[in-house]
Parts: C-alpha cells; sequence; structure tokens
C-alpha cells in the first residue's frame, strides 16, 4: 500500500480531511505546513515573506524528508495520510520524494468556496496570502480578480497531478462535509476503510 497524498489549493481543507481521514481509518497523519513551522519556529506565511519562495520551496523539501524518514523509521509505510501545502504543486523536489510511495488525491474546491475562506480567513489574520497581496488589491473585486488567475493554473497542475480526485463537499453541516470528503476518499482506496 502507499500513503494517501492529498493535494489542493489554499483552504480546500486538506489538513482537516486529513485528520480526520487518518482518524477514521487508524492510519498516521503528517502535516507538511505544521512540520515546517515546527522545524522554522516561524509560520508559513511569515516563512515565504521573509524568504521567497526558493526559501520556502527548500523548507517544505526538508519538511518533506523529515516526514518520509518518520514515515520509513517507524514502519508507517503505507498507513499514512500527509496533508500537503497549497503550492507543492510548484515544488518538482517534494513532489517527486512524495510520488515515489504515495497516492496523490486530489480534494477540489470551487473557486468561490476557495476565495470565500480566503477572504474570511484574511478578516481574521489581517492581511492575504503573499501571492494575492504581491498585487496590492485595494478591493474584494480585486483580490476575487486576482485569485481567478491563481485559482486556474493551480487547479489545472493539481488536476495534472492526481491519483484520484475528489469534488469536496462544502455541506452548511461541517463534520458530515468532513466525513463525506472522508468516505468519498476510501472509496477509491480499497485497501483502507473506514
Amino acid at each position: 500500500m502507499k500513503n494517501i497524498v492529498l493535494t489542493g489549493i489554499k483552504h480546500s481543507g486538506k489538513s482537516t480531511v486529513g485528520k480526520a481521514l487518518a482518524a477514521a481509518a487508524s492510519l498516521y497523519f503528517y502535516d507538511v505546513d505544521s512540520i515546517i513551522e515546527e522545524t522554522e519556529g516561524i509560520t508559513v506565511r511569515s516563512l515565504y515573506t521573509e524568504r521567497g519562495e526558493a526559501g520556502f520551496k527548500e523548507a517544505e523539501y526538508q519538511a518533506v524528508i523529515k516526514i518520509l524518514t518518520t514515515i520509513e523509521n517507524n514502519e508507517q509505510s503505507g498507513k499514512t495520510v500527509i496533508s500537503t501545502g497549497g503550492g507543492i504543486c510548484a515544488n518538482d523536489k517534494a513532489l517527486s520524494l512524495l510520488r515515489e510511495n504515495g497516492i496523490f488525491v486530489f480534494i477540489d474546491v470551487s473557486e468561490e468556496v476557495s476565495i470565500s475562506r480566503i477572504i474570511e480567513n484574511s478578516k481574521r489574520s489581517g492581511s492575504y496570502p503573499a501571492y494575492i497581496s504581491k498585487h496590492n488589491p485595494e478591493t474584494e473585486d480585486d483580490v476575487r480578480r486576482i485569485y481567478h488567475t491563481f485559482y486556474k493554473e493551480r487547479v489545472s497542475l493539481y488536476k495534472k497531478l492526481a491519483d484520484i480526485s475528489i469534488e469536496a463537499d462544502t455541506g452548511s453541516d461541517y463534520h458530515a462535509s468532513v466525513q463525506e470528503n472522508c468516505r468519498k476518499i476510501l472509496s477509491y482506496l480499497p485497501n483502507h476503510s473506514i
């Protein structure tokens, strides 16, 4: 069996679904962004801002190495869910390592759901992700326009990488939606079940 590698655009629910999937199917769980933050001692957003894209990609690559080494050392291969960051599709070195023993599952959320989550998160955090803020948006319409191009490019990359794609359930009952997304993923993986 291979590890389940969750991919998707920022705020698609990879970490939330990954934790629930691992718990439901008695699997181990690792989150690439969490490992980056633990290792570097700063948030992924701050890391990207301070070190730029190249520095972030290197930290992401090192986090993937750390996760895969832990999986191997603890004989967890094929028994693990790995949640990736939203930009993993642009990190060929990290993708290559994950691909060696991973089934890539693309969690596909609509552009409207994704941008709504980003706008809501920005209201709490006080800032937009760097790939939006670098364009200096002045209005929410600017943010949506910038995000539209970004979303189309990234979703295209994720679809090409995916072994499995699921259209994420984003219903009003949060817990039920997460469980439905887990069921969708496991329906493609006969060796795993809830």
